[in-house]
């Protein structure tokens, strides 16, 4: 019972727009879609994505999801510092032809949204 109220309270505070790392717009990418242009089927293409930490703590990647198994995230486990970057690399494989449009969400401790990446190619 306890423990439901304090979750319940917690919510609310986060819910009210608690400053530092509460909200994705403290996170600022480089760009939030890369466009791998012609790749072949079977074969890996290699990107990644930056982020700063603009917030005033440290910001810690919890984990990274993607859209299917064709498309592999690595992601830093270490906390990322005030005012550093970190990086999300991503491998892609494609197993058949065609237009490719991925989504990566990139979810950071303490943050309630992730934050949505995308990548896409034209395997042949």
């Amino acid at each position: 019972m306890k423990v439901n109220i304090l979750l319940r309270i917690l919510a609310l505070v986060s819910f009210l727009g608690g400053h530092g790392i509460g909200q994705t717009q403290d996170i600022q990418w480089t760009t939030s879609e890369i466009d791998l242009g012609e790749v072949k089927v079977m074969e890996d293409k290699s990107c990644s994505f930056t982020f700063l930490n603009t917030t005033s703590s440290p910001l810690v990647v919890e984990t990274v999801r993607t859209s299917c198994g064709c498309t592999e995230p690595q992601w830093p486990h270490e906390p990322v510092l005030p005012g550093q970057t970190g990086q999300i690399a991503i491998t892609f494989t494609p197993n058949r032809a065609g237009y490719h449009r991925k989504k990566i969400k990139v979810f950071f401790a303490g943050v309630r949204k992730g934050s949505n990446l995308w990548i896409e190619a034209e395997a042949k």
